[in-house]
């Protein structure tokens, strides 16, 4: 990226407990805008059946008859937390929606009956903000991270991270940092820049591949400098 001198990067494949849950057994599902996807607002949606213990976040309201938590954050997060009749646990994490846009969503999901493979939710129709799910995963959450790093005139660094694999690890990877970095979405990949907000804006549209041989000099840095 011009103006950012690069320093290292990392190569990875990752298995994900999003948001630092995990649990033995539960469902995942990525509800976006399928014409923007990663770009535009979009939740992930958990359901657990096990080491459904809760995050306890937010103000209370009432969710199709079940009392849930609602939070909305200062970085655009959002997430509800509530409790199925089944004692199962709904959990959603987004980005991008409000409070209303939040409840309205929750409002929306129609738990499915556990006896399916991803025993997760269904969206009423019409669905709220042109969502629709796009992926969904009883199972494990992974995918193949690259990520590089470079240093600002300023001193502050930009991180570029790009996402390959299953779109569930994709969206959910971006989501599980905090302050909220800025994605975008490229051909089959999930691009997330953390840094500066408009520093980060601003590189998302100007990130270029590195070369075989810059890509390996920047590897070693990352080895020489754990």
């Amino acid at each position: 990226m011009a103006g950012c001198a690069p320093s290292s990067a990392n190569a990875s494949h990752e298995s994900e407990a999003l948001f630092a849950w995990p649990s033995p057994k539960r469902t995942v599902q990525v509800l976006a805008d399928p014409a923007r996807g990663a770009a535009g607002p979009y939740a992930i949606v958990e359901r657990f059946f096990a080491d459904t213990r809760g995050h306890g976040v937010g103000s209370p309201v009432d969710i199709n008859g079940r009392q849930a938590d609602v939070y909305v954050g200062v970085y655009g997060q959002g997430a509800v937390e509530w409790t199925l009749s089944d004692d199962s646990e709904g959990y959603i994490r987004t980005r991008g929606f409000d409070r209303a846009e939040l409840v309205a969503l929750a409002r929306a999901l129609r738990p499915r009956r556990v006896q399916l493979p991803v025993a997760g939710f269904d969206l009423s129709s019409p669905a709220p903000g042109r969502l629709a799910i796009v992926r969904e995963t009883a199972g494990t959450v992974q995918g193949d991270a690259l990520s590089s790093t470079c240093t600002r005139a300023d001193g502050s660094t930009l991180t570029v991270s790009v996402l390959r694999g299953d779109p569930v690890y994709q969206y959910g990877a971006a989501l599980d940092a905090l302050p909220l970095p800025i994605v975008g979405q490229r051909d089959d990949a999930v691009v997330v820049v953390a840094g500066p907000n408009a520093a980060a804006t601003a590189a998302l549209s100007s990130i270029r591949n590195a070369t075989r041989q810059q890509w390996a000099q920047l590897l070693g840095a990352h080895t020489r400098h754990p």
